[in-house]
């Protein structure tokens, strides 16, 4: 975190400020740099356990990879270069693909899935944060996300979820620690109110060969597409030759992994394997 606040403090952040856990609308405080953002007394603010998120820049974000141990497994930009440099920093404005988040003792996200069809994962820089994921097809177990995975009440509220617990998963992620998931799930987050310090992650989504892949059962159609997002439609770039180049992209990626998966099937015909 040291070596975060040394290389990005100083740089102007837009904080979102909420008490998410009851899944309430969230607050914006302006005029925080990311330093004095993390160093607020947000509980005092809201009366409450709040969380600071934002969103890093693309400048800003290859800022703080250098200071971050990424698995190369979660670098997608084999598939992000081909938007080539001034609508890569298009793409981080138009999605919100990386998150930096702090969350007080107590505060934490309802339970939801995110829209967008890739894969995700957190990075916990610092502290502690328990996760609670269901899979997308337990919509009904968790009451389309009206549950509190973390309540003590849940069996009289909601008698379904004691069905649906054990084909869900909890962890609590410590720092250093990684988690990753595909966006249709369900998940929920919560920082223990006994905590003696904040929790710091990171949040981001990530593509990769087996999401390009992924095709609808009814339609035959792909399932990831950008131009589709909910975020894209919210946030749609001033630049108008962004949306023809990220479906560019997207129709390369798709013919690159099909190329590759017919080469693996035409050698598996001859008794080869990679």
């Amino acid at each position: 975190m040291e070596a975060l606040n040394q290389r990005v403090g100083d740089i102007e952040a837009l904080v979102s400020v909420g008490r998410a856990i009851e899944g309430s609308e969230d607050d914006t405080i302006e005029g925080h740099t990311i330093r004095s953002a993390l160093g607020a007394s947000l509980s005092g603010l809201l009366g409450g356990p709040a969380f600071v998120g934002f969103r890093p820049t693309l400048n800003l974000w290859s800022k703080m990879r250098q200071s971050l141990n990424i698995p190369k497994y979660f670098d997608d930009t084999r598939f992000l270069s081909c938007l080539g440099p001034r609508h890569m920093a298009d793409f981080y404005e138009a999605f919100n693909w990386k998150m930096f988040f702090m969350s007080q003792a107590g505060a934490g996200m309802h339970m939801h899935t995110d829209a967008d069809r890739a894969h995700l994962y957190t990075l916990q820089l610092g502290g502690s944060k328990s996760w609670f994921l269901c899979r997308g097809n337990e919509t009904r177990g968790v009451y389309s996300g009206r549950v509190d995975a973390f309540a003590l009440e849940n069996g009289e509220k909601f008698p379904l979820f004691a069905e649906t617990q054990p084909r869900c998963y909890r962890t609590d992620l410590a720092a250093g620690e990684i988690l990753y998931w595909h966006s249709d799930w369900w998940h929920q987050t919560y920082v223990d109110k006994n905590a003696t310090s904040p929790s710091f992650s990171i949040l981001s989504l990530f593509i990769d060969e087996d999401i390009i892949r992924l095709t609808s059962p009814k339609t035959g159609k792909p399932v990831f597409d950008l131009m589709k997002s909910h975020q894209y439609k919210r946030k749609k770039s001033a630049n108008l030759e962004f949306p023809k180049k990220l479906n560019t992209c997207m129709k390369k990626w798709r013919n690159k992994v099909h190329r590759w998966d017919t080469i693996v099937n035409f050698m598996s015909l001859f008794g080869f394997s990679l």
